[in-house]
């Protein structure tokens, strides 16, 4: 056999393994992974609420977390911090029928405000940079196909500020259920 002939044997060998062994499907190894990011309301003046898209499978998140951003329009003195107080996830479980709220823990409440005053002698509200503040936490929550999950933020204003305007974010991340 020459070296023309014994590299078609071992092509034809490899091909014969391929189709005797196929590769495994990719859904083998993993589910389709899930990311999403939304906007929240205001629901009240310390609380946010926050709508995601409905889900086209059942999802099973994995993490979840939230950002809130406060500028402070008029300045009072002291710190424009803000504490988050509660952070919530609502979901429908795939077996369900009502919506069920999971506590997400907070591990960084105070946001970083500004000082004024001998620290911080401002008198344009304008050149404060925002406080912020955040949470996370890994979890494992299920959500039906077909429903909206909703998050809730509930914060502390400061004070001393006569008027903050707030934004808050919620994001999570987890794998859609195939079925397999």
């Amino acid at each position: 056999m020459n070296l023309r002939q014994s590299r078609a044997a071992g092509a034809a060998l490899c091909v014969a393994a391929a189709l005797a062994f196929p590769a495994p499907s990719a859904s083998a190894f993993s589910r389709p992974e899930a990311g999403m990011i939304v906007n929240c309301a205001a629901a009240s003046p310390s609380q946010f609420q926050c709508i995601f898209p409905a889900l086209s499978a059942n999802l099973v998140i994995k993490y979840v977390s939230a950002q809130c951003v406060g500028t402070p329009t008029a300045w009072g003195g002291g710190t424009a911090g803000f504490a988050l107080q509660e952070f919530q996830i609502l979901t429908v479980p795939p077996t369900g029928v009502s919506e069920v709220s999971f506590q997400i823990p907070i591990t960084n409440q105070m946001s970083l405000g500004q000082t004024s005053g001998a620290a911080n002698p401002r008198a344009n509200t304008s050149d404060l940079p925002p406080s912020v503040a955040s949470a996370g936490a890994p979890v494992t929550i299920y959500a039906r196909a077909g429903t909206r999950p909703q998050a809730l933020i509930d914060f502390i204003p400061p004070s001393n500020v006569s008027n903050l305007r707030m934004q808050c974010t919620v994001s999570l991340s987890g794998e859609y259920e195939t079925g397999d």
